[in-house]
């Protein structure tokens, strides 16, 4: 028994080695890769890749590789979404709004959220981004949604929680929320039934909507479908949105733009699709709402 006991000993201390060697061997080959498609996306953005996905709210969605002169009524907004540590990697053009609908950070021990809220106020203080910058958190921030100061911290940068503002006429909403999955990275996460409520909470009036969940639809099949009615009922004028990366684009939901501006592909968040360049006709939008008042 002895000998028995001793050879079992040898024997699981050894396949416990062998075990924590694969493991370093695989987090090893799986970094080499991350580095190698690193640099293979940076060649394919910069030789096969148009710089945007450029459009007016009117419908004619095109790929530009440069933008075309901003009408003067019009305001420029530059979408980006689920940027996971990548978000220097992007190419910007200047804009007088920026939004990011969440997703800043790679992991649960990563900084990017953080590095990305410095980026940003960059971005204001040397005028690429003229007015003002809105963003949401996502499923990864969690470091965002245990900090009871993110908002102050983010200052001058607008932070949306299940909150709304109105600026320069145009009233935004913007939340976190997604559908709880086995991911790891669950913040702002509730089950699907739950959501309903969430939903419920954005108001009628609005004009832009802000989430990080993407709603269902006819390009994708994993979206939320409570989201979708909602966006039915209220209609805003836009809904930019992330969070399931491979249904970036933009299409209508009744007469709504529904952006899906996610920055990353699949899941190996590398950084390959274009920031979504909206010029939207502000001023049109307040004169129809005052119109609109006026007549009821």
């Amino acid at each position: 028994i002895f000998y028995w006991y001793i050879i079992k000993t040898i024997t699981m201390s050894g396949l416990r080695s062998v075990r924590v060697l694969a493991k370093s061997v695989r987090h090893y080959i799986i970094m080499v890769l991350r580095v190698i498609m690193m640099k293979v996306v940076a060649i394919y953005r910069r030789f096969f890749i148009a710089g945007y996905l450029h459009g007016d709210c009117s419908g004619g969605w095109k790929w530009k590789k440069h933008l075309p002169e901003q009408h003067g009524d019009h305001t420029r907004i530059v979408c980006i979404s689920d940027t996971h540590g990548h978000h220097r990697l992007l190419e910007l053009p200047d804009c007088d709004i920026l939004v990011h609908s969440g997703d800043s950070f790679m992991g649960r021990k990563s900084s990017a959220g953080w590095d990305l809220i410095a980026f940003l106020k960059e971005l204001l203080e040397t005028g690429k981004v003229k007015k003002y910058i809105i963003m949401v958190g996502g499923n990864h921030d969690g470091r965002f949604q245990n900090d009871p100061d993110i908002a102050k911290k983010c200052h001058p940068i607008i932070w949306l929680d299940q909150s709304s503002i109105t600026k320069d006429g145009i009233t935004w909403y913007g939340s976190p929320h997604t559908i709880e999955t086995r991911s790891q990275n669950k913040a702002w996460q509730v089950k699907r039934t739950e959501l309903k409520g969430v939903w419920r909470k954005i108001p009628k009036e609005i004009d832009i909507l802000i989430t990080h969940q993407a709603p269902r639809s006819a390009t994708c099949a994993k979206g939320c479908k409570f989201l979708s009615s909602k966006v039915l009922d209220t209609s805003p004028q836009l809904h930019i949105h992330g969070h399931l990366h491979d249904s970036y684009g933009v299409n209508f939901m009744g007469s709504t733009v529904s952006v899906n501006a996610a920055s990353c592909r699949g899941h190996l968040h590398h950084p390959l699709y274009a920031p979504v360049v909206v010029d939207a006709p502000f001023e049109k939008w307040v004169l129809e709402k005052a119109n609109k008042a006026a007549s009821e």
